[in-house]
């Protein structure tokens, strides 16, 4: 029987039998018309056979479905109208105590009070996030066009670069936010060769879903794709336009404010698709064992850590364990349709519980490279380590094993949730002469992170504890994924003669087309503590 909330029985909620996996094996080896016309008959029934939690594409909704999320969504406003207040550059939020917890501020306050970012809560959290906020909205709006089904659709940034119309109509739109300022999302944030890069590539959970910690408010290391992708829709849609002020900023732009706009819940269906999409993409891909400690010697693991800050549908408070969120039928039974002109090449359907890795202790070949030096606006700093026999063979393994991961840890960078959001970190190998006009689909390029979340500490007085208590400081800390560049550099370009590895930093606008500092406003400098090669 599922620990989830009880609906009255208006909606069943169907386990998905194992038996009808598909994989995407099955479906290449099938004609595209047969998979499609399948498929479209399963998916877009509204519910049934593979679970009635079908999340659609924002494209593919029907005028009855955007309808009917529209006024969910209006009707959680009417019970929470509460919203953050600027007065000049000071923000003011909602009280938390005494809301509705059924209404729009009291959801968007849990994100503010207790999202965990940088460490490997980060992914599950979301999930049981977006599934209670949903649940909601479906009690909410069970009486208006009940045969319509009503689930968050994600929008796909990589397919559809421009905020959805059903979020850009400002008239009479509860989905719009007048503190939208979106720039536009270009290739090099969220293409498709930076999802091959950040998902379908990464072979390991911490280099996919970021660092293990060992409290869920620590920044232990944001992963490529958290502080890539999901990271840089989070600030380009919130950006500004009014230098040299900072402030006030589009509410998608830092963690305090994020949820308060309509479009945060289907920018992170999308990431929760993702997660998806990087377990179907190998069959090594795996989450934590729910037993594996947070570091050696602590008994706190990926899944015993409680999520306490949910409420069911109904507003009945929810205390749960990761383990048993994600073990859920209820969650399980969550699925993702691809885009209705696309189906033929579906990802596969997850069916069960999602696969957990097993125990094991954490073993890699680390080399560090102190620098207490800083990072300045538009110029590269690089970083080196000595490349000696050993080192050059294990980086010659990672490129010949493409399961093998090198992971650059760029360590507690110091920048204040106000400082570093409109700022990105470039990054690039073995190159060393980089500007802002570096073309970033340079072979030698690492990707970039930007600094959502930097700064953002939710933790409540009574319950700050130094961060270095649990082993991490209390700066921003990023990973880098090396092994898609050393697969692509000549062998020459990474060895040969080579004395030295270098990674190359460059700190920069997210739009270098913006000017977003005055001339006489002091140059931005972000010390930081060096970085940490890591071999697993």
């Amino acid at each position: 029987m599922s620990r989830f909330p009880s609906d009255g029985g208006r909606r069943a909620r169907t386990r998905v039998s194992s038996n009808l996996r598909i994989t995407r094996r099955e479906m290449l080896a099938t004609s595209a018309a047969a998979v499609g016309t399948l498929e479209a008959s399963r998916l877009y029934a509204g519910g049934g056979t593979l679970g009635e939690r079908l999340r659609k594409d924002v494209r593919d909704l029907t005028d009855n479905e955007v309808r009917k999320y529209r006024e969910a969504v209006r009707r959680m406003k009417m019970k929470g109208p509460d919203v953050p207040q600027w007065s000049g550059t000071n923000l003011t939020m909602p009280a938390s105590s005494g809301q509705d917890k059924q209404g729009y501020a009291f959801q968007a306050l849990v994100h503010t009070l207790h999202c965990p970012h940088g460490n490997w809560w980060f992914l599950p959290w979301h999930r049981v996030y977006l599934f209670y906020f949903e649940d909601a909205l479906r009690d909410l709006a069970a009486d208006f066009m009940p045969d319509v089904p009503l689930t968050i659709p994600y929008w796909n940034w990589t397919a559809q670069r421009g905020v959805p119309a059903i979020f850009a109509d400002p008239m009479n739109n509860p989905l719009f936010d007048a503190r939208r300022h979106p720039i536009p999302l270009r290739d090099e944030d969220v293409g498709s060769d930076v999802i091959k890069d950040t998902v379908e590539n990464v072979h390991t959970f911490e280099g996919f879903g970021s660092s293990a910690s060992c409290t869920k408010s620590a920044n232990a290391g944001i992963s490529p794709f958290e502080g890539g992708p999901h990271g840089m829709v989070h600030v380009r849609i919130g950006w500004h336009r009014n230098p040299p002020a900072f402030r006030p900023w589009g509410d998608l732009r830092v963690p305090p404010t994020a949820a308060f706009d309509p479009l945060f819940w289907s920018h992170h269906a999308n990431i929760d698709r993702l997660w998806d999409v990087w377990l179907a993409s190998d069959p090594s891909h795996r989450n934590p064992a729910f037993d594996q400690p947070c570091a050696s010697g602590n008994d706190r693991t990926w899944g015993n850590m409680s999520f306490e800050e949910f409420v069911a549908g109904d507003g009945s408070a929810m205390s749960r364990t990761v383990q048993e969120f994600l073990e859920d039928p209820a969650l399980i039974a969550i699925h993702y349709v691809p885009k209705e002109s696309a189906i033929a090449a579906a990802q596969p359907i997850r069916s069960g519980p999602m696969p957990q890795a097993e125990r094991r202790d954490d073993k890699r070949e680390v080399e560090t490279v102190p620098a207490n030096m800083q990072l300045r606006l538009g110029e590269p700093f690089t970083l080196s380590i000595a490349l000696t026999a050993a080192l050059k063979k294990r980086l010659k393994s990672v490129v010949e094993d493409k399961k093998r991961t090198a992971l650059f840890r760029v360590r507690d960078i110091k920048v204040k949730e106000d400082e570093g959001i409109s700022l990105e970190v470039r990054a690039y190998l073995n190159k060393e002469d980089v500007t802002v006009e570096t073309d970033t689909k340079d072979p030698h390029s690492l990707g970039y992170f930007t600094f959502f979340g930097a700064g953002h500490d939710h933790r409540e007085p009574k319950k700050r504890e130094p961060r270095e208590a649990a082993g991490h400081a209390e700066g921003f800390t990023a990973l880098l994924n090396l092994a898609p560049a050393l697969r692509r550099l000549k062998e020459d370009e990474v060895f040969g003669d080579r004395k030295a590895l270098n990674i190359t930093l460059l700190l920069q606008p997210v739009d270098p087309k913006v000017l977003e500092l005055p001339a006489a406003a002091e140059p931005v400098a972000l010390p930081f503590a060096g970085g940490q090669l890591e071999l697993p």
